[in-house]
Formats: C-alpha cells, sequence, structure tokens
C-alpha cells in the first residue's frame, strides 16, 4: 500500500458488492465455491488497491441475510473462506494498518464464526490507514429493521422520546454508526440493483456498475470505477437543470441566501477580533484560546471521525499549551511543546499519511493562534500588525466574494472548490492591495513607501486567499463540506481564519527573519 494516491482525490469511502463468484466459476467449468475461493484473492487485491489509491473506508459485501437459501454446502464453503480469510490475512491486515470491522446480525452464527470476528476487531481496533469493513449476514432492510426495534425498545424504556427520533439519531442505531455513508458504491459482474445492500446509506452515493465478474476484479477495475465517480457532479438533491435554465456558473452566482447569515456573523466576529486586538494581553490570548478549542475540534472531528476524543484532547493540549506559552512571551517553548503533543499522538497512527494528518492538524491549529499574539506583542508595532492583517484580509475575503459572485469567470480548481474563480482571486488581491496602502497611510508611512506597501497587501491578501483554497483541499481530502456548522454562513472557525491563518505564517515567518521590517515599514504608528 505504498503507491502514489491519483490526481484527483479518492472518493472517501467505496463500497462493494462483489458478485459473479458463480458465473466465473460456471464459465470455467468448475464448481460454484472455488469461484468464491477466486473471489477471496480478488478481496485482497481489492484492499490493497484502496490502500493504494488513497481510500479510507472500503465496505464490501460478503454474506446476506438472504444467502441463507443457498445450498448448505456453498453456506458452509463461504464460512469456511470467512476463517480461511482471517487466519491468513489478519496479521498482514495488522501490519498494513487495516481495521477490520464486521456488520450484520450476529444471532444465528456459529461460535467460532462469531468468536474470529471478534478478534479481528479487537486486535485492530487502532489501525487507521484503511477501514475494511465486512458486511456478513447482513440485508439493508434488517439493518433498518433492527435499529428501529432498538429505538422502540429506548422509548418503551423512557429513554428516548418520539419527537428525539430524527434521521442523526436514527442513523445512531445502524450498523454502519461510526462510518461516513459511500461516497461510491459498486457492484460488479453486469447487475444493476442493490440487492438490500447499504440501503440507508446509498442515498447519495455515486452508483457504477462494473462488467466485471467479481474474481477478475483488480486494482484497474477500481480505478475505472473511480474515474467514473470523478468524472460527475455530486448535488446531493439539488434541483437538475432544465435546458433552459441558467448554467450553474451563472446560478451560484445568483445565489445569494446566504448573504444576510455571513454578514452578520462576520460583523460579529469582526467587532470580537477588533476589541481583543486592542486591548490585547489577556483578552487576545482568551481570544485566541477559545478559537483554539474549537479549531482543535474541528480538525479532530475531520481528521479522525473514527477517533475524535484523542484526537481532540491531543490537539487541544498541544494547541493550547502553545498559545499560554506565547501570551508569557515564550513562543519557543510554546511551539516545542506544541510539537511534543502532535509527535506522542502522531504515535497513535499506523500510516505516513495518518501520521502527517496529526502532526500536521495540531500545527496547522496551534502554530497561527501562537504566532497571532507573538506578533500583538511586539513593540512597538505589534498593534498595527495586528490591524494590517485584519485589514488586509478582511477586504480581500469580502471583494474576493463579491468579485466571484458578480463577475464569475474560470475556476480556479473545479475539483477542491467547485465555486472559487480567477476572479474572485484578482478582486481579492487588489482590495487588499488597497487595504495594505490604507494602512500605510494611517500609520504614517512616508509617501515613497505606499507603493511597498501595496505590493504588501497584495502579497498578504493573495497568501490569504491561497489558505482558504488549503482549507479546502483539507475538506475535499477529508469528505466533509465544512468543518462544522457553528458560524451561520460560513461553517466553522477553520472554514472562516484559514485566510488569517495562512496571513498570520508569513507575516510571522518573515519578521522573524527580518524583525526590523515592521518598524521600518510603519513609521510613526498610531
Amino acid at each position: 500500500m505504498s503507491a502514489a494516491p491519483p490526481a484527483q482525490p479518492p472518493p472517501r469511502h467505496v463500497a462493494i458488492i462483489m458478485d459473479g463468484n458463480g458465473r466465473w466459476a460456471k464459465l470455467r467449468n468448475r464448481p460454484r465455491t472455488f469461484g468464491h475461493s477466486e473471489g477471496v484473492e480478488a478481496l485482497r487485491r481489492a484492499v490493497e488497491a484502496a490502500g493504494d489509491l488513497g481510500v479510507r473506508y472500503l465496505t464490501v459485501f460478503g454474506f446476506s441475510t438472504e444467502n441463507w437459501r443457498r445450498p448448505a454446502a456453498e453456506i458452509n464453503a463461504l464460512f469456511d473462506l470467512l476463517r480461511l480469510y482471517v487466519a491468513r490475512d489478519l496479521d498482514r491486515l495488522i501490519k498494513e494498518g487495516v481495521r477490520v470491522r464486521v456488520i450484520g446480525a450476529r444471532a444465528g452464527l456459529a461460535p467460532d464464526i462469531a468468536s474470529i470476528i471478534d478478534n479481528a476487531e479487537t486486535r485492530t481496533r487502532h489501525n487507521d490507514q484503511l477501514n475494511l469493513t465486512i458486511a456478513f449476514n447482513y440485508g439493508g432492510q434488517d439493518e433498518i429493521a433492527r435499529a428501529a426495534r432498538r429505538i422502540a425498545e429506548e422509548a418503551a424504556a423512557g429513554r428516548l422520546k418520539p419527537d428525539e427520533v430524527d434521521v442523526a439519531r436514527f442513523e445512531s442505531f445502524l450498523d454502519c454508526a461510526e462510518l461516513p455513508a459511500p461516497d461510491l458504491l459498486v457492484r460488479t459482474s453486469g447487475e444493476s440493483r442493490l440487492s438490500n445492500f447499504m440501503l440507508w446509506q446509498a442515498a447519495y452515493s455515486e452508483l457504477v456498475f462494473l462488467d466485471v465478474l467479481w474474481p477478475d476484479f483488480d486494482k484497474s477495475a477500481l480505478e475505472a470505477a473511480i474515474a467514473q465517480f470523478n468524472s460527475r457532479e455530486r448535488r446531493f438533491g439539488g434541483a437538475t437543470l432544465a435546458h433552459h435554465e441558467p448554467e450553474p456558473d451563472a446560478q451560484a452566482r445568483r445565489d445569494w441566501s446566504d448573504l444576510g447569515a455571513r454578514i452578520v456573523s462576520g460583523l460579529v466576529l469582526a467587532i470580537g477580533g477588533l476589541i481583543a486586538a486592542w486591548h490585547g494581553g489577556a483578552w487576545l490570548a482568551g481570544a485566541c484560546g477559545a478559537a483554539v478549542v474549537v479549531m482543535s475540534y474541528e480538525w479532530a472531528r475531520m481528521s479522525e471521525p473514527e477517533a475524535t476524543m484523542p484526537a481532540f484532547l491531543f490537539a487541544l493540549a498541544g494547541s493550547l499549551g502553545a498559545v499560554m506559552f506565547a501570551s508569557w512571551n515564550q513562543l519557543a517553548l510554546g511551539v516545542g511543546w506544541m510539537g511534543a503533543c502532535a509527535a506522542v499522538s502522531a504515535l497513535r497512527r499506523r500510516s505516513f499519511g495518518a501520521v502527517l494528518e496529526t502532526l500536521g492538524g495540531t500545527l496547522y491549529v496551534g502554530l497561527p493562534c501562537a504566532l497571532f499574539l507573538w506578533l500583538r506583542d511586539r513593540a512597538p508595532e505589534g498593534l498595527e500588525t495586528i490591524l494590517t492583517l485584519f485589514s488586509v484580509i478582511w477586504a480581500a475575503d469580502i471583494f474576493a466574494y463579491f468579485g466571484g459572485k458578480l463577475i464569475g469567470g474560470p475556476k480556479i480548481a473545479r475539483g477542491l472548490s467547485p465555486n472559487k474563480t480567477w476572479s474572485g482571486i484578482v478582486t481579492g488581491a487588489a482590495a487588499g492591495a488597497l487595504a495594505g496602502a490604507a494602512c500605510g497611510a494611517v500609520f504614517g508611512a512616508a509617501g515613497a513607501m505606499i507603493g511597498i506597501w501595496l505590493a504588501l497587501g497584495a502579497l498578504i491578501a493573495f497568501t490569504g486567499l491561497m489558505g482558504d483554497l488549503f482549507e479546502s483541499f483539507l475538506k475535499r481530502r477529508f469528505g466533509v463540506k465544512d468543518a462544522s456548522r457553528i458560524i451561520p454562513g460560513h461553517g466553522g472557525v477553520l472554514d472562516r481564519i484559514d485566510g488569517l491563518m495562512a496571513a498570520t505564517l508569513l507575516t510571522g515567518a518573515v519578521l522573524a527573519a527580518w524583525p526590523g521590517l515592521s518598524a521600518w515599514l510603519i513609521g510613526d504608528g498610531l
């Protein structure tokens, strides 16, 4: 599982109906059990291919509740194959960081099969490179019925009120409650039906039906299915446009439904940020600390949905500690503490990519906040530095939003963020340049320096806009639309201040290298 991932981000969760074992065997004049045996080899190839391509979750349909109607000899052979697969492959799966889950009804299974399942789940529970879920003795209708029965039992016991049962609460009773919904559902053998597989979870999955019998399935087949997935535009219930309606880009530009929420929440955040920055000290340290708490949770929720709490606690300890040290003018100690916490947290992860997510996540959250405090405390131009960052990033965000909406045009990276345009980048950078020049004038910079302030504002603005695009890349990687929904119209705190974080990192690096630069630029100051 070491090959490089594809250029386009893969679907986070791929589910596969492994169909065609019997027909494959029949074409070769062999018994059906031979086809099932070769199907196990195809499963090995699928697991390896999913890891190579960057898929985080792979769910396969192994044995359905309807399969009990098959001949007893074939059923026994299927159970023997499960025993053999776990016996042969479990150590390799552990070594490669694969976590194994088995969903479906446990009632009626032979005691040794139940023990094999429990052992596989227990021994792999800390793995996080690939989440392999095997649907065994599983049926989508049976899963929903069992969930409804448990909800009824909770209600009868007085632990659950009928009005508390919504979509999210219902999902918590399903077998797949810990898993994200499949982005891509593949069926082999040319059949075009779900056959009672993940009926609830597949509500908005992209369906791909391959004319490949399961024993012939390999990495190229999975790549072909992912290529179909990447060629589609996922609407999640949005209306399909008729031919006489505006093009999607034009309609998106005309949609101002979130404007009111964006303005109100933006003003509240701006006023609060200005008050904290103006007073500095404990005010700003408290604001940064509060932001770190929320962002640590948002990062843990995105990067480790199956282990959110330990990921959150480690990220919070490192990031909040860095903020505290920075508030005591001990930035170097704060960065060291943060790195140590990130390294200890990374020991929980098995794959190289997962380790990078943990290390990078703590630094991504904590370092900008610690640097922000350090910049504010720099005498005598700390306040001016912070106000410049605020002014340039706000101007860039506002004009990039309106520029993209009103002008439209070519997209920057449709695969990462379908609404961001080059027109938004250009108008945002231009607005940032003007905001930078205005800051220079207010701070008493010499007339000859205003051109430098223009360039400086454009650079800070562009960095902030690229920080916003990087956040889009992270969300695409983790398969989420927003870091959270805590801020109306903006999503999460990570979504709202991603540009400010990137600009703070740039400014902090520059001023650490050239400490006298800000004094030379600012002039008399406020």
